[in-house]
């Protein structure tokens, strides 16, 4: 596995015990993309640049809402003590692989979720993770269901 692969599920968790949100998606593609069409290599077919135009827009739309549900999860999950945070900090250091997993998992809930509040109940579910408060097996069911269920069920 590559380091932002490896890391990559880690940075959400550091993000819930610190203050920052790492970009932990494929920029590699991104750029080289870019770069084929800004060289001119793609931007002569007319089909690909309206093509890329559409998915600009996409993109943009897709990234804003993804960066909208972090915020909420990351808000959510702020009922934390700085005694907790440090607590759950050392036992995701102890075990490097399964903090990937935790965020790994989380991330990809996010990016599934519908809307913004399942992202803040899911936050809410992780600081009681954090706090001890669930066990892992209790917060991956918390998590399940609250990504399957319809919002009002909740």
């Amino acid at each position: 596995m590559s380091e932002t692969n490896s890391s990559g599920g880690t940075e959400l968790i550091r993000s819930v015990l610190c203050s920052g949100v790492a970009s932990i998606l494929s920029d590699a593609t991104e750029v080289a993309l870019d770069s084929m069409m800004k060289d001119g290599t793609l931007r002569d077919i007319p089909v690909i640049n309206v093509v890329a135009a559409a998915y600009g827009i996409y993109r943009s739309q897709r990234e804003r809402a993804f960066a909208h549900k972090v915020l909420r999860f990351l808000r959510g999950a702020s009922d934390i003590t700085d005694a907790q945070r440090k607590s759950f900090s050392a036992k995701m250091a102890a075990d490097p692989t399964h903090a990937h997993e935790v965020g790994e998992q989380v991330l990809l809930l996010l990016d599934r979720h519908e809307t913004a509040e399942k992202a803040t109940l899911l936050g809410r579910v992780f600081a009681a993770y954090v706090r001890q408060e669930i066990s892992n097996e209790d917060f991956n069911r918390y998590a399940f269901i609250i990504d399957r269920l319809f919002l009002p069920d909740l």
